[in-house]
């Protein structure tokens, strides 16, 4: 099992596909993720003019961590290592500071003794050290988001707030049975019946920790309705990385 990334180059209009790495951009290491790479986000620094990559490194030591990568042309990576360890993932940073601080998205999974996996936000001053953690009350007990919930894509700055892409899975039915032999198996249907759907968070635009809107409660913004997200590796999965404006800025495109 290994998972990789590949670059996509679009036109200016964002709708289309100009070209597709032959191979994969950016994959593994035996340092890095020597089960694969997943799940990548990357924001844009303008004021640092550096690309910031976060992304899930699988590793049977390091288990499933979130690392960083920072790179100025989205091509050579320099691979900064693990900054949210062990059971970490969807990671997501705002794309320039506020109030002098580097702020996150990012979702800590632990024993699930009071609580099920949702979103935290964390600050940090340098990209390297995270701290002065506060967990969201943002998952909410209704059928579409009541298992879990997590950051999607990197916040887009507006003139209401920072609109946040998330995603949301319906609670289990049945009690969930993570083990190797699952994780890896192309069956997992059999044994994860849940669904990935997406809302949508407004956060202020000064202090986001602030929970401005949301989305319709009992309906979700987007859920699996084609073939293609309804049936796959993991069936019924909606599971947004990106998002951007297109040349006209009256349309955004989701990924």
């Amino acid at each position: 099992y290994t998972s990789h990334f590949r670059r996509v180059l679009l036109d200016k209009s964002g709708f289309k596909i100009k070209k597709i790495d032959k191979k994969p951009s950016f994959f593994g290491t035996k340092d890095d993720g020597e089960l694969g790479v997943e799940d990548a986000r990357i924001v844009y620094f303008q004021k640092e003019k550096i690309y910031l990559m976060s992304y899930v490194s699988l590793s049977r030591f390091g288990n499933i961590s979130t690392s960083f990568a920072v790179s100025k042309d989205c091509y050579h990576w320099n691979r900064r290592g693990i900054t949210f360890r062990h059971q970490n993932k969807d990671v997501v940073v705002f794309p320039e500071k506020i109030n002098g601080r580097y702020i996150s998205l990012h979702r800590p999974e632990g024993n699930f003794e009071f609580t099920l996996p949702h979103v935290w936000m964390s600050f940090s001053k340098d990209l390297e050290y995270w701290g002065n953690d506060q967990a969201l009350a943002i998952t909410r007990d209704h059928v579409w988001e009541s298992g879990k919930a997590g950051a999607g894509t990197p916040p887009i700055k507006t003139k209401y707030g920072w609109l946040e892409i998330y995603h949301g899975v319906q609670k289990m039915h049945k009690k969930e049975e993570w083990n190797i032999k699952h994780m890896f198996s192309f069956h997992q249907k059999k044994h994860h019946p849940k669904r990935y759907s997406v809302g949508l968070i407004l956060y202020d635009l000064k202090n986001p920790t602030k929970v401005i809107a949301k989305s319709n409660e009992k309906t979700p913004f987007l859920s699996p309705k084609k073939i293609y997200e309804k049936e796959g590796f993991v069936d019924n999965v909606i599971f947004p990385t990106g998002a951007l404006l297109d040349e006209t800025k009256k349309y955004l495109l989701i990924f």
